[in-house]
């Protein structure tokens, strides 16, 4: 997307020297403003911009976390239907990687790998139901010892969270002993007992004194929010319950509102108000912290923003369940794969569902019809759109050229010059409009402008 000619005649904004600027930005900065450095000049020319990038990464990381989102779920991804335009400005403004692979398609095991850097052969959870050893060393354990702050909201999943035994039983053989239970293992110190338990949601639902023992792998601060759909636990629960008493009784599949429209397994129509969702929980106390951080830049920060959504159960409230007709849904295209090609499991799969046998609950996979996979997907696409209503594009566009900073202790004069450089970027007097600020849609900015502050920034040879 390039920028659109404007007929508005050209103005220019007051030029400050390059000293004049980066001393602006260093202020910015000091003051608690987020900025990012997208694109200029070789750094190394100027040790004090350099000095001011160190300033600036050493404010914080936030990264935000969706759980079983596909690649193509996204608008920026091409997808024609699902609306995304937060998520959709941070690819256009930032870097977006279009060849970024797990190293496991399992939840646990990438959360882990994430956590540790290291392949689930190494880290050793292989599987859901595999906690990650305690005596683990996270990346945020290296941060909590350099003295940064380290918080986690949302879904963790570094432990169980079922607090069901293992599903699968040890194999026996006729005639032959099994080993004692000390021995049962290739290690002796199993990852097993209380502190492996600290995310299950039996504990969390039936003990109002339980908690998570911190630091917990590494983060000094936990506001879980484990599970998914409406049937979230942890600390999200005693918010939900100190905001409604009665929150319990309105999620879950037996106290959802009857909808003879919904016919896809694990999906229902909530009863919980958008207010009191889980998606909303997770953002509400990410800004919470975001606002701490702000408030007190003494040290640095890492904020990992988790959301349980939009894994199923499919259970978008309010308007998000309805924002998308299953009938405008494309089916994958792997959907009416030729069945003469299928490869085993698969086929099993589809010949329980043409059997009428398929399971159709838990986690176990199963074949789908379309009615069900084009339901599964518009209710998906309800809870991503959700959250991405939940990610504000708080971050402003800093380039060693031009430079927008929010800010309202900025200088009132330099705030005037708003309009113009916006003007001069989308229609320049040389006719070259830079290419950083190619893919900013100018015509989506706050009709407030004047609220931010745009300097003129010598370019940097």
């Amino acid at each position: 997307m390039h920028c659109r000619a404007s007929a508005q005649p050209l103005r220019h904004p007051k030029e400050l020297s390059t000293e004049e600027g980066f001393a602006l930005l260093a202020d910015a900065v000091r003051m608690g403003t987020p900025v990012f450095i997208l694109s200029g000049g070789d750094p190394a020319k100027r040790p004090d911009l350099l000095d001011l990038v160190r300033e600036i990464r050493e404010r914080g990381v936030p990264l935000i976390i969706t759980d079983q989102h596909r690649a193509d779920h996204r608008a920026c991804d091409g997808n024609r239907i699902v609306r995304t335009p937060n998520i959709d400005k941070l690819a256009a403004r930032g870097w977006a990687s279009d060849a970024f692979y797990v190293c496991s398609p399992i939840c646990m095991p990438n959360r882990a790998s994430l956590m540790t850097g290291r392949m689930p052969m190494v880290h050793g959870v292989r599987h859901n139901g595999i906690p990650l050893a305690l005596n683990s060393v996270c990346f945020t354990d290296l941060m909590h010892a350099a003295g940064w702050r380290t918080v986690m909201v949302g879904k963790s999943h570094l432990q169980t969270m079922t607090g069901q035994p293992p599903a699968a039983k040890r194999p026996t053989w006729d005639g032959l002993e099994p080993p004692p239970a000390a021995l049962a293992e290739a290690l002796r110190d199993r990852v097993a007992g209380d502190l492996y338990d600290q995310e299950s949601q039996i504990r969390w639902r039936n003990d109002p004194k339980h908690d998570v023992v911190l630091p917990y792998y590494g983060f000094d601060e936990v506001a879980l929010a484990n599970e998914h759909g409406d049937l979230v636990e942890g600390h999200y629960t005693r918010w939900l319950r100190a905001r409604r008493a009665d929150g319990d009784s309105l999620r879950g599949q037996k106290n959802a509102t009857p909808d003879p429209k919904v016919v896809t397994p694990q999906a229902w129509r909530t009863r919980l108000p958008e207010e009191l969702y889980p998606t909303t929980y997770v953002a509400e106390i990410t800004k919470d912290y975001l606002e701490k951080f702000a408030a007190d830049r003494s040290r640095p920060f890492f904020l990992k923003c988790s959301f349980p959504d939009p894994h199923h159960p499919f259970t978008p409230p309010g308007k998000w369940f309805d924002m998308y007709d299953q009938a405008d849904v494309a089916l994958p295209g792997a959907f009416h794969h030729p069945k003469s090609s299928l490869p085993p499991h698969l086929a099993a799969m589809h010949a329980e569902r043409d059997a009428g046998k398929a399971v159709k609950g838990g986690m176990t996979a199963f074949a789908c019809t379309e009615k069900e996979a084009r339901g599964a997907i518009a209710l998906n696409y309800g809870s991503i759109s959700m959250i991405d209503g939940n990610i504000t594009d708080g971050y402003p566009i800093i380039n060693y050229e031009y430079a927008i900073v929010n800010s309202k202790q900025s200088s009132s004069s330099v705030a005037t010059a708003v309009r113009s450089i916006l003007e001069w970027a989308i229609n320049p007097a040389d006719g070259n409009s830079p290419d950083f600020l190619n893919p900013v849609d100018f015509q989506a900015l706050p009709s407030k402008v004047e609220a931010q502050s745009v300097v003129q920034i010598k370019k940097i040879q």
